[in-house]
């Protein structure tokens, strides 16, 4: 009992972070009333078709939301810290302690999925969320990894929409890179994502006044 407890409150607080995200998107376009109804429409949706499609659609959207709000709300010193902070924080979880592996496959097993899916095969686009596994016909990137360099973007806003496109663009690099090494690897393990996306973030920010 205590288990399946846990497991839908976990479910829960993913439905919240979906609401809460696919409304601050939604509000940008049209009244708060019709952006609960789609935000719940979201909900709907990736409860009735539990496949990886739907899952990285609606992830993308809610990450998106929360990441604007925090990039409107943070200083632009406070997200270069923050990249800089958590980037050794995962160098050291995921190699060291190792404790960012087991709390995320310890998540996985309750039903919550907390990362963006890329299967191997097309046909796996249509596999249920249920039979992702890491390592095993999928590669996974955290929502934290997709997040930070979202906000700092979006951060970079007061310093021009240049340089918040390059900064997007480098994320894009950092990630395909990321892949690029999870693919390549002698031996399958988990790799921490965020310091090449920050770093790459952050050469497309630098970028931005060179170009």
């Amino acid at each position: 009992m205590r288990f399946v407890k846990h497991k839908y409150g976990f479910r829960l607080l993913f439905v919240f972070l979906i609401v809460v995200g696919s409304k601050t998107v939604f509000s940008a376009f049209v009244s708060d009333f019709v952006a609960n109804i789609l935000a719940l429409t979201v909900v709907a949706l990736w409860v009735a078709l539990p496949y990886v499609f739907m899952h990285n659609a609606v992830l993308l959207l809610a990450v998106s939301g929360i990441s604007t709000e925090l990039g409107f709300s943070l200083s632009f010193s406070t997200i270069l810290l923050l990249l800089a902070i958590l980037s050794i924080y995962d160098v050291l979880a995921v190699y060291q302690t190792k404790h960012m592996v087991k709390m995320f496959t310890g998540l996985m097993e309750r039903g919550l999925l907390l990362s963006i899916v890329v299967p191997f095969r097309d046909r796996d686009w249509f596999a249920k969320t249920d039979t992702v596994k890491p390592r095993k016909g999928f590669l996974l990137l955290g929502t934290g990894d997709l997040a930070f360099p979202l906000i700092f973007a979006v951060t970079a806003l007061t310093v021009s929409l240049k340089a918040s496109l390059f900064i997007a663009g480098g994320a894009t690099v950092g990630a395909a890179l990321v892949f690029y090494l999870l693919i390549h690897q002698s031996q399958r393990r988990a790799i921490p994502a965020l310091p090449p996306i920050a770093i790459c973030s952050i050469l497309g920010f630098l970028a931005s006044f060179l170009i």
